[in-house]
């Protein structure tokens, strides 16, 4: 645990800097001194309840009339709750940028990382890390402050009891230490059950990601008691080891309870046999009541924190994983060195925007290549078709069009030279998925998150990628226009959610236009007036389908197997 307490200090000291950290430790133990010294000047007080004039303080050789005593201790209050104030806030002002940190870091590596690894991720795991785990490394990050807390009040607190009764403070102490060290072996067993915990929470969240995603199949088929029958399942799951750590805690500190008032009767029955005065008896009971809440929430702090703290390791565990994967550019050639195009019978040609030479991918673990020795221009201007059956190296293809995907075989160029940045060159595409996606709020927000970074969306560019996906009187007819709110699966039809996404791809203003089956919720008629506007002369486009027209014009790529033939 010792190891997992130091994890979290050098997380939040990244965060904040060293001198911070230091600063709240600093704080909480001169918070924890004054609520010693308040313990230590309650013997004046109880002595004033019997009548004295003069008041002695148990182990300083100082006395202090009744106005000094009381002014004192109102003093120590109130500097006591002023630094319980500041520790406090500067506690979560730490604990908040510290998680903030992991959170947003744990994005932006899986955002910068190599597009095969972060495909590979699960989207139910990557959920779950970055809302329940950065919940549970909060809460370990919490617990870990306040064992120190927790520490410093019992240190200072033994303090007060050695000082009223050198003999019995001792052993008051020595009785607490010994409980908490023999306490200290459960949170073994709640690291265990938080391991155990981070794996069921992930379970849970995958059912409940698969569920959604099958809303409409399950509609559909009247499947709603199956998929409810299945998250409930593994709800059960999650609540078993829930209730296995609480019931084992909770016995835990209910024996130290027990045994910790069984212990302070004996304590001042000790302290009367020496002869301890009304005062000090009162105080020892103060203070041996203290030192037991302080070793309970001690105990229940290390718990908690053993039982979190797997998250926490789970995180830093999983972005290290994503930095050992980041997005690496590849050395450029010089536009001199490439020299002429030339076609395979040695005539001169212009450069294509983009072309692919012998391009093959070969997935790890795969026996046959996803594509193999495929060539394609596509020009600065027109139109170019892929189509194939299900299968035949589309998707794989489109990765490697789209920047995401380096081919293990041949070279990809652009404007003749080889592509080495690959985010440079995506920032000159837009692309409308198959699948569409709506983000919640207006139809300006849903256009407007795909801009090129620095630049702003203007009304007239709006309105005219609306007027080129043939979406623009539907909008103009909807209440607030531009404005108007959206519903992720609702609000559009299934086709002007696809023409939507076609003019939120519109206005990056893109060199190339990639549409993976976006026409396919459309009819004849309008896709074909989307086509006629697109292919205006402004862009190249570059349609993926299972099946073209015969009549369509420019370039024909169709895939089998991987392999390309030109039509």
């Amino acid at each position: 645990m010792i190891r997992s307490a130091g994890l979290c200090l050098r997380e939040m000291a990244d965060t904040v800097g060293s001198a911070r950290v230091a600063a709240l430790l600093v704080l909480q133990f001169v918070v924890a001194l004054l609520e010693g010294l308040g313990l230590v000047l309650l013997v004046p007080v109880i002595q004033a309840l019997g009548g004295a004039d003069r008041f002695s303080v148990p182990g300083l050789s100082v006395e202090l009339t009744l106005t000094r005593a009381f002014s004192l201790v109102i003093a120590v209050v109130v500097l006591r709750g002023l630094g319980q104030w500041w520790a406090m806030v500067l506690a979560v002002d730490i604990r908040l940028a510290t998680v903030d940190r992991l959170r947003l870091g744990l994005i932006d590596d899986l955002y910068g990382s190599d597009w095969t690894y972060l495909a590979a991720q699960r989207r139910s795991e990557v959920v779950q890390s970055l809302t329940t785990n950065v919940e549970r490394a909060q809460s370990a990050v919490a617990m870990v402050l306040r064992l120190f807390v927790g520490t410093f009040v019992l240190i200072a607190t033994a303090a007060v009891g050695v000082l009223v009764a050198p003999v019995v403070g001792g052993l008051a102490l020595a009785a607490v230490v010994l409980v908490l060290l023999l306490a200290a072996r459960s949170t073994r067993g709640a690291t265990a059950l938080g391991q155990v915990m981070s794996e069921r929470i992930a379970g849970f969240g995958a059912t409940v990601s698969d569920s959604l995603a099958s809303a409409r199949v399950m509609r559909a088929h009247g499947a709603e008691r199956a998929w409810s029958e299945l998250v409930a399942a593994e709800a059960a799951r999650v609540r078993e080891v829930r209730r296995t750590f609480v019931a084992r805690s909770s016995m835990v500190s209910s024996t130290l309870g027990v045994v910790g008032v069984l212990a302070v009767l004996v304590l001042i029955l000790i302290g009367r046999e020496v002869g301890l005065s009304l005062a000090e008896l009162a105080t020892l009971l103060v203070v041996a009541t203290r030192l037991l809440a302080s070793g309970q929430n001690l105990l229940v702090a290390a718990q908690t924190f053993a039982n979190d703290v797997p998250a926490l390791e789970a995180l830093l565990t999983f972005q290290a994983e994503a930095r050992q994967h980041p997005e690496v550019a590849s050395p450029s050639l010089d536009p001199a060195t490439v020299g002429p195009q030339v076609d395979r019978e040695g005539r001169r040609r212009a450069v294509a925007l983009l072309e692919l030479r012998d391009v093959g991918v070969t997935y790890d673990g795969g026996d046959l290549p996803a594509l193999a020795g495929i060539d394609l221009e596509v020009p600065y201007r027109g139109l170019v078709t892929v189509t194939g059956p299900s299968g035949s190296g589309k998707s794989t293809l489109l990765d490697v069009i789209l920047g995401l995907l380096r081919p293990g075989t041949g070279e990809v160029l652009v404007d003749g030279v080889a592509v080495a940045d690959l985010a440079a060159w995506r920032r000159r595409i837009g692309y409308v998925a198959q699948q569409t996606v709506l983000v919640p709020g207006t139809v300006w927000q849903n256009l407007a998150w795909s801009m090129q970074p620095g630049e702003t969306l203007t009304e007239e560019t709006a309105w005219e990628a609306l007027r080129l996906a043939c979406l623009d009187e539907v909008v103009r007819g909807l209440a607030g226009e531009l404005q108007a709110p959206l519903q992720e699966i609702a609000g559009l039809s299934g086709g002007e959610q696809q023409r939507l996404a076609i003019a939120r791809a519109l206005v990056r203003r893109p060199e190339l236009l990639v549409l993976d089956e976006a026409t396919s919720g459309l009819d004849a008629a309008t896709e074909a007036a989307v086509l006629a506007n697109l292919l205006d002369g402004e862009r190249a486009v570059l349609m993926v389908t299972h099946r073209a027209p015969s009549d369509r014009p420019g370039v024909l790529l169709r895939l089998e197997n991987g392999i390309g033939t030109i039509k």
